[in-house]
């Protein structure tokens, strides 16, 4: 099952809305801390991320 998420975080005024909609939940937060020690671990100063998405 794909289930599509129409983010458009290249439109500033859209990132913003988002942001102040956020609620950060025990789940994301944790997600979001995994996803930032995965980068800490094997980032650099040259490091690049490309998100391609999340399929459940």
């Amino acid at each position: 099952m794909k289930i599509e998420a129409l983010h458009e975080f290249h439109d500033l005024e859209f990132s913003k809305g988002w942001a102040e909609r956020f609620i950060p939940t025990p789940d994301r937060l944790a997600l979001f801390e995994t996803i930032l020690e995965r980068i800490r671990e094997t980032g650099g100063e040259s490091s690049h991320i490309l998100e391609l998405g999340i399929f459940v």
